[in-house]
């Protein structure tokens, strides 16, 4: 029965694909002459979509409704609808995201299963001046960045020669004397050469982050998913020492998700060993694996929480309480029971409150084998019943944690759970 609902849970038409790189979106029938509704991506689990927005439309201007089948993006002041759409394919809207970027509305879909979608959306209602065409006819949208003419912009600033100009602007070297024959050549590859190697790789950034900003008041970009939310200035003119950060923080970050997913890897691979050991009855073994892959998690459970995205935080979770359960039933077999009763309470203070079927079934497993721990240690009867009295609310109809409150009564004789 276990192996015919994981095969109903299981996603055999899932698709793994190539990642497809922005691209402008117009709907069916709608001349490639007009400005595209959005630009969108997609990869395997997600689509993301590039949404231009009015000119000083700012965090708390906006409205967003993502739901599993339709978008809506609107004012909140005046009710003004700026996108509504319908999806073209469900999606998680628990776990699917967006932010305010540079005056775009970036926002990102989970899809609720893995396929290739051939088109992100169908308009259902767009305000006219959504397009960046109409930001530009407006003169209020932002200049689009240049990098190539940014970074020459920077470079030329860093290799200018120090000021050799005459009244005419001419060189104030004259004629052909000693001066003029040891000064260099400035043409050809020399000229080259010499502006690569005085080329500041920090200050040609610096004016790609910096190009069409202002020194006024910042904009401000909020993140929220379940469990994390986020605000941080946008838009404003930085620093060297800002940059010089930001570097420092990505590489950071890039080294904190490599070693997010080794631990989660680790982690699933401990519990398959696990599972293989307990069904060879390598109890002791088992115990080992379930202990060792629930610790190497700990931190992503723990201090570490707040820095994963809801999706890595839920299945960090889900995995960590799975190897605690697992470790508790070990443990029963090993009659362990000490460690038998820390597993299961361990993996119950992970559990959510929610009323999902999940976790219903894992706090009831959690429930049932801490109990069976505390009636074979024959000194926490009255906690095993009232354990089992709360799985009972849980599963009115489990008979195995009827029977085991049977044996808890004052006339039942002592028995160990094995």
């Amino acid at each position: 029965m276990r192996g015919a609902m994981e095969m109903d849970a299981l996603d055999l038409d899932a698709v793994t694909m190539v990642p497809q790189p922005r691209q402008p979106f117009w709907q069916p029938r709608e001349s490639r002459g007009t400005p595209p509704v959005c630009d969108w991506a997609q990869t395997t689990e997600a689509v993301t979509l590039f949404v231009a927005l009015p000119p000083r439309v700012g965090v708390r201007a906006l409205s967003i409704a993502i739901r599993p089948r339709e978008l809506l993006v609107s004012l909140r002041e005046g009710g003004t609808t700026l996108l509504r759409a319908q999806l073209s394919h469900e999606v998680d809207a628990a776990e699917s995201e967006w932010v305010l970027e540079k005056g775009e509305l970036v926002i990102t879909l989970q899809k609720k299963k893995h396929r290739e979608w051939v088109a992100p959306l169908s308009v259902l209602d767009r305000a006219e001046d959504l397009t960046p065409a109409a930001h530009e006819a407006s003169g209020t949208g932002a200049a689009p960045i240049r990098p190539t003419a940014a970074a020459a912009a920077a470079s030329e600033k860093r290799t200018a020669s120090p000021t050799n100009a005459g009244p005419t602007g001419g060189s104030s070297h004259r004629g052909g004397g000693a001066d003029s024959a040891r000064e260099p050549r400035r043409d050809g590859l020399g000229s080259k050469y010499e502006a690569w190697s005085k080329f500041d790789e920090d200050e040609a950034v610096l004016a790609l982050e910096n190009e069409g900003m202002s020194a006024d008041e910042p904009n401000w970009m909020m993140r929220s998913s379940p469990g994390v939310a986020a605000m941080q200035a946008t838009d404003y003119v930085k620093d060297k020492n800002e940059i010089e950060l930001d570097r420092e923080l990505a590489d950071k970050q890039r080294e904190l998700q490599f070693s997010f997913n080794e631990r989660l890897a680790d982690a699933a691979r401990l519990k398959q060993l696990g599972n293989e050991q307990l069904r060879q009855h390598r109890e002791y073994e088992a115990l080992h694996s379930y202990i060792e892959g629930a610790n190497s998690l700990e931190l992503m459970t723990g201090n570490a929480a707040p820095l994963l995205s809801g999706r890595l935080s839920a299945t960090a979770t889900e995995l960590r309480r799975d190897l605690l359960n697992n470790a508790a039933q070990a443990a029963l077999k090993a009659h362990e029971w000490d460690a038998a009763i820390d597993s299961a309470t361990a993996a119950l203070e992970l559990i959510s409150k929610d009323d999902s079927s999940s976790s219903n079934n894992s706090r009831a497993k959690a429930l049932f084998r801490r109990a069976s721990a505390y009636i074979s240690q024959g000194s926490g009867v009255e906690m095993a019943r009232a354990d089992l009295c709360q799985l009972l609310e849980l599963q009115p109809q489990n008979k195995a944690a009827k029977a085991l409150l049977d044996t808890t009564s004052s006339n039942a004789p002592a028995q160990t759970i094995a």
